[in-house]
């Protein structure tokens, strides 16, 4: 390992960054160094995992080794991109600058639009640098001098960043009465933004919370160690997270700050405003650190002292006869025994002491209520400290009994000896009355009977009222005296101040406080004694006596001004942080007083051999909800871890049987506490210590997932988290996957499990391709070289499973036309490539056979595209593919179109028309689209397609056809060869109407000229006969022309005459 030491690093302005041309992507190699996954020319490396060193790398760099390279996330990995160093030293020529970085060799790390960091020497040597946009420019710059140094090497990894990582969400802290750490990590965190005026340089990184002033107008801050050392604290106010000003910046010269903020000396800020607070590493630092806020001038801050109220600020005193009793040997005293010492619980080195042995009080181990006490024999018994000056406020209680009757018994007395008017006391006089000696005077209360346990609660105030009393927490009505008490704080119990009065009696607890409880701390430490003690009181809020009556602690609220929200019992478990806690409700919590001294494996958690536990269990009593907690374990009194056994964890159990139904609550250690957040318990839960020993394992030995899941989750867990940063290493094995970015990518890493984290993710990178790759491809993740204490179980190797998801699908039918007249359906076929078995599902499903199967048959109505989706059940793959299916229709029923009537006579036809087909059957035979009809009958078409398929007949068509009449005859009324001039008649037989040849329209024509006669007779309906035979009728040829010889003249007297003679 290289020694390391620190670094400088310095903040330099910048341009844009521009990433180099060349590229590495999907190195299979844990380390990156020069020559090693980058040649050193502006490469790019993909990379979200993987060790980065200098061109040495396990040796020193070389000197003119100058190079540049580019770090980059992997594409499809939202997280930022973090280069961790670790052991940075590089050769420095001094703290003065003699030219520009003359005699110097260092790094330049770009990853801001706007700087640019110099990282040199070995001042700082652990840093880290986050990048928002994935990637980050590193620049090795040396001076050719010969003179190098070991260099470095550093952690890469992507990893999500806080939620916190900006103002707007900011975690809050609850400022209470006590400050209580939760612990908190920087690490992948980026920048949110360089606000004017920074108190230190910022190099990003940083993490927000918020507060609110309370009340008093005083906030405190405070942050601690853990694996972060050194920050810094900017303070901010605003209204939203959107607008924020600067009013503070906080650096330690090296460690964690702190500030207390008092809103009345800070401009703009006011009760109940929100400060807003960005924390970041000093020198670029990340890690995890505790947080608190808190209201400092509460009644009673802290939570270590008496029933978890108070601590050694405030708890001045705390005395208890069951611890820290010792004899005049200086060993713990025995029953009967003198106690020259009595411990201070406080952690003030209070005690009390009594050197002279015949003035020493006894040891009683059953002095009150079967619990110790220490008893004064009321003749000369005291015990005496110095507490230096103590004046009101002051908060005193005790566990005592008086049994020294009709005697003056001062149980304590606090004041100067000589001065008797600066003195306080819990005092009984010979008439059995309490009484408090202050200011020179005693002020009487009520009657305390002998041998009767009290729990005696005396306040003195700065203000009237100056004295209050409550015996058994009743209150009682002393006598006020009219000023507040002043004390140099000489302390003596079982006498009074100038030792002349005794105490006659047992003293089992007594504590002071300097300051006032409020009313839930008061009802807290009240239970916390009446517990222990076996005492009745009214404000009893612990049911659990007296099986785990012992150091009883609570937190609690009376009202939001009186409240208590973290106590520690036994110096060990302290809950707190309450996130719900409302008036009236309190947690109180008690142990049996069980074995703390010794791990055991009796009644270890659910009989795991990897836990060992004390004996000491706790109960705990709630009323109402107070909301999720934080509980703290301190390891001050635990006994030494074993072996192999190296984490703290805590268990909580519903039945207080803790080898079945165990719950492990994981704690993360903070300085020197180990804290566990956000923990909600239950009534009546037992709770317990345990101590682990760590195994890492994958959480499942095998996984899978299909090839389009671009980075699967690995998870590796730890059979119980552990208390500080802890990993393991881990290395990709091909299998029938092959890495190097052609299945998959997986450079070696650490799984880095953060503290009281249990389960931390490995993401390899899967490459989806579109070949069809069957079956399925595997590959190997080893886990080895855990850190130390940590122990590989027997699940080291994980087999990850890239499913098929490159299905094909095709689709066939045996026709893809049918019809009624022919092939009535189709039988569909799907063939599938891919793992299988598969859901098949057919769209749409009218007309199928079954619409889930490969291979339905189709007898659609109509013309339909049937889709198929075919769902690969073993990895969930989806293709699909699709095919038509013809339907052919019946033709549709024809129509008839005539051309003329369709009622005619004998001989003549009317045209009749199909519509449009394929081919015609008529109902008188015939097979064309036109035809004559010539009869009398109802004429149908059927149309027939190019299938076979007939239509249905047409709607018929009627024609009539009206007979035409008989040929008629003539008779001529004489001969039909006749003279000129004469004529002969010619007469039709019967008939409705005549058509002669002649064109009369009469039964009987003359005819007198020579001609060829016939006639046609008509039927009422128009129809004609077919025409008669023709009778000709000639003209006789008549003689010449007679001569005519008169005898004489022809002109003559009346009586003459003449003859005619003729040729």
């Amino acid at each position: 390992m290289k020694t390391v030491k620190k670094i400088k690093i310095l903040l330099i302005s910048m341009g844009l960054i521009v990433l180099g041309v060349s590229t590495v992507t999907g190195q299979d190699t844990a380390d990156y160094f020069l020559g090693h996954g980058f040649a050193g020319t502006g490469d790019t490396v993909f990379t979200n995992s993987g060790t980065f060193w200098d061109d040495g790398y396990t040796s020193n760099y070389d000197q003119d080794a100058d190079w540049d390279v580019y770090f980059c996330t992997t594409d499809g990995n939202p997280n930022p991109l973090t280069l961790e160093f670790t052991g940075f030293k590089t050769h420095y020529g001094g703290e003065t600058l003699p030219g520009p970085y003359a005699d110097w060799d260092y790094i330049k790390a770009r990853y801001d639009p706007s700087v640019h960091y110099n990282v040199y020497n070995d001042d700082t040597p652990e840093f880290s640098l986050t990048s928002q946009n994935g990637c980050i420019r590193i620049t090795m710059i040396t001076n050719g001098d010969a003179l190098t140094h070991e260099g470095w090497q550093a952690e890469i990894y992507a990893i999500p960043p806080p939620t916190n990582n900006d103002p707007c969400g900011a975690e809050y802290l609850q400022a209470g009465n006590v400050c209580t750490p939760q612990v908190f990590s920087n690490k992948g965190a980026f920048s949110t933004g360089s606000y004017p005026g920074p108190c230190h340089p910022y190099f990003g990184g940083d993490v927000w919370f918020t507060a609110v002033v309370p009340s008093s107008g005083t906030l405190k801050i405070e942050s601690f160690t853990g694996t972060l050392e050194w920050a810094v604290m900017d303070l901010f106010r605003g209204s939203s997270c959107a607008g924020l000003t600067r009013f503070a910046c906080i650096e330690d010269s090296i460690g964690m700050p702190t500030a207390i903020l008092e809103s009345s000396s800070i401009p703009g800020l006011s009760i109940g405003d929100t400060v807003y607070i960005r924390m970041y590493g000093d020198q670029a630092k990340s890690g995890t650190f505790g947080m608190c806020a808190s209201d400092p001038t509460a009644e009673i801050e802290g939570h270590t002292g008496p029933g978890g109220v108070g601590d050694d600020s405030t708890n001045v005193i705390w005395l208890r006869a069951d611890l820290g009793t010792l004899n005049s040997s200086d060993a713990a005293a025995s029953n009967g025994e003198g106690i020259k010492t009595w411990e201070d619980q406080s952690g003030n080195q209070n005690h009390v002491v009594q050197a002279a042995g015949g003035q020493q009080p006894l040891l009683s181990n059953n002095g009150i209520n079967s619990m110790p006490s220490i008893t004064y024999d009321g003749s000369d018994d005291y015990m005496m400290a110095e507490l230096s000056t103590l004046s009101a406020p002051l908060t005193l209680f005790t566990v005592s009994k008086f049994t020294d009757a009709g005697a003056d018994d001062y149980l304590i007395s606090m004041g100067d000896e000589i001065s008797d008017d600066k003195t306080v006391s819990i005092s009984r006089d010979a008439d059995s009355l309490y009484y408090a000696y202050t200011n020179n005077s005693e002020w009487y209360g009520p009657t305390l009977n002998t041998h009767t346990p009290y729990l005696l609660h005396a306040v003195h105030n700065i203000a009237s009222t100056y004295h209050e009393l409550y015996i058994n927490e009743t209150a009682q009505s002393p006598a006020d005296y009219s000023t507040s008490v002043v004390t140099d704080g000489s302390l003596r119990l079982g006498s009074s101040r100038n030792t002349t009065n005794f105490f006659g009696g047992d003293i089992a607890e007594f504590i002071i406080y300097k300051q006032i409880l409020n009313s839930a701390q008061k009802i807290i430490v009240e239970n916390f004694l009446a517990a222990k003690y076996g005492l009745s009181i009214t404000t009893d809020r612990f049911s659990h006596k007296p099986g785990h009556k012992y150091d009883v602690s609570g937190i609690g609220q009376v009202n939001p001004s009186n409240q208590h929200t973290e106590a520690q019992s036994a110096k060990t478990l302290a809950i707190g942080n309450p996130t719900n806690l409302d008036d009236g409700e309190f947690l109180m919590f008690g142990h049996d007083n069980g074995d703390i001294t010794s791990w055991t494996s009796t009644e270890r958690p659910n009989n795991d051999p990897n836990v060992k536990r004390i004996e000491r269990e706790w109960r705990v009593d709630i009323t109402g909800d107070p909301g999720s907690l934080t509980i703290t374990l301190s390891d001050s009194i635990l006994p030494d871890l074993l072996p192999g056994f190296n984490n703290y964890a805590l268990w909580t159990d519903a039945d207080g049987n803790f080898s079945s139904g165990a719950q492990a609550i994981p704690l993360v250690k903070v300085d020197n506490d180990y804290v566990a957040n956000s923990v909600n318990l239950i009534d009546n839960v037992y709770i317990t210590i345990g101590t682990i020993m760590p195994q890492v394992s994958f959480t499942q030995d095998s996984s899978e997932a299909l090839e389009s899941v671009e980075f699967p989750n690995i998870e590796v867990s730890l059979n119980y988290a552990v208390n500080e940063e802890i990993s393991v290493v881990f290395r990709a094995i091909d299998g029938t996957a092959t890495g190097g970015g052609v299945d998959y990518l997986l450079n070696p890493g650490s799984a880095v499990f953060p503290a009281g984290i249990k389960t931390v993710n490995i993401q390899p990178q899967i490459v989806d391709d579109t070949i069809v790759e069957i079956p399925d491809e595997d590959f190997y993740i080893r886990l080895s070289d855990p850190d130390p204490g940590l122990i590989l179980s027997a699940d080291s190797i994980h087999t990850y499973t890239i499913l098929n998801n490159d299905i094909n699908v095709s689709v066939s039918t045996s026709t893809d036309t049918i019809s009624d007249c022919g092939t009535a359906s189709a039988n569909i076929s799907t063939t599938v490539e891919g793992t299988g078995p598969y859901n098949f599902v057919w769209t749409p499903a009218g007309g199928l056979s079954d619409d889930e199967i490969a291979n339905p048959v189709a007898s659609p109505a109509a013309d339909t595209w049937y889709k198929v989706t075919v769902t690969d059940q073993t990895n969930a793959a989806v293709g699909m593919d699709s095919i038509h299916i013809t339907v052919i229709a019946k033709p549709i029923k024809p129509d008839i179109t005539t051309v003329g009537i369709t009622t005619f006579c004998e001989g003549d036809s009317v045209q009749l028309s199909s519509s449009a087909g394929f081919s015609w059957q008529w109902s008188n035979g015939e097979t064309t689209r036109v035809i004559y009809a010539k009869t009398t009958g109802s004429y149908t078409v059927n149309v027939i397609d190019e299938f076979g398929c007939a239509s249905e007949p047409s709607d018929a068509e009627p024609v009539t056809v009206n007979p035409k009449p008989a040929t008629p005859t003539m008779l001529a009324s004489g001969d039909t060869d006749i003279c000129p001039g004469d004529s002969v008649d010619l007469t039709s037989s019967d008939g409705d109407n005549y058509i002669w040849s002649t064109g009369e329209s009469t039964k009987t024509i003359r005819i007198k000229t020579a001609g060829n006669y016939y006639v046609q007779t008509q039927t009422a309906d128009g129809c004609k006969s077919d025409t008669s035979l023709v009778t000709p009728v000639t003209i006789k040829t008549p003689p010449d022309a007679p001569t005519v010889t008169a005898s004489g003249p022809t002109d003559f007297c009346l009586g003459d005459s003449v003859d005619l003679e003729s040729s």
